[in-house]
């Protein structure tokens, strides 16, 4: 069952990003990411999501400043996941691994 939320999540997330390119939405790709991110961690992995956030932090960087509200929203997220990752071993309920 997880494997298939997983499997969709990554579908949904390709499908997100090709409409975002021949839409040509690319101005903002910095929230779509985090927008994958989340459907990552709600699907419980921690380690996809912070690939797309650490993207949306990179494509912000380059185009919004270091010192953007994009930057500093991004750099939040990622805070944010640390935390829920650092809980997780807490509980010692591992991180999935990361999806295809």
């Amino acid at each position: 069952m997880q494997e298939d939320v997983s499997q969709k999540t990554d579908e949904l997330a390709h499908e997100l990003l090709r409409l975002v390119e021949s839409e040509g939405l690319t101005s903002n790709l910095g929230d779509y990411f985090e927008l994958i991110a989340l459907a990552y961690v709600r699907s419980g992995h921690i380690a996809s999501a912070r690939d797309y956030v650490t993207k949306s932090l990179n494509f912000w960087n380059l185009y919004d400043g270091h010192d953007g509200e994009r930057v500093n929203r991004a750099t939040r997220f990622l805070k944010r996941l640390n935390e829920v990752e650092r809980i997780m071993k807490e509980k010692e309920m591992p991180p999935k691994t990361r999806a295809a």
